[in-house]
């Protein structure tokens, strides 16, 4: 009897993983993690005051996110989601302290007002 052929071990990763959201708008927001999680800022603890500063926020989704997002008709380019949510998407390693596991996680805004590309918005 021959052997069967042996399964390839599954390659699990986050980055490069594309995602997208829809907000009640319509508009997508689309980001996807261009790095592993090994360089990703760890929280502190205790956390300060302050943490994370806005610096720290939009230096960290440039070196970890690349993010986009689109008006209804999937293809005009949104103003307000490239400057008011782009910029502060950002990933973090946390330890808990119950178990000492890392955590990862992610950081988003809630979906951006329609101030730099009203036409997008229905309501």
């Amino acid at each position: 009897m021959a052997d069967a052929p042996r399964a390839r071990p599954l390659r699990v990763s986050i980055r490069n993983c594309p995602i997208a959201l829809r907000d009640s708008q319509g508009r997508v927001y689309r980001f996807q993690i261009g790095t592993y999680p090994s360089t990703w800022p760890l929280k502190p603890h205790p956390v300060p005051v302050g943490w994370p500063t806005n610096d720290q926020q939009h230096l960290w989704s440039a070196q970890n996110i690349i993010c986009s997002g689109t008006n209804k008709d999937g293809v005009t380019p949104n103003k307000d989601i490239q400057t008011d949510f782009c910029r502060v998407v950002y990933p973090y390693r946390e330890i808990d302290l119950s178990n000492g596991h890392t955590l990862l996680k992610i950081s988003m805004p809630a979906p951006v007002a329609c101030n730099l590309s009203p036409e997008a918005c229905t309501k």
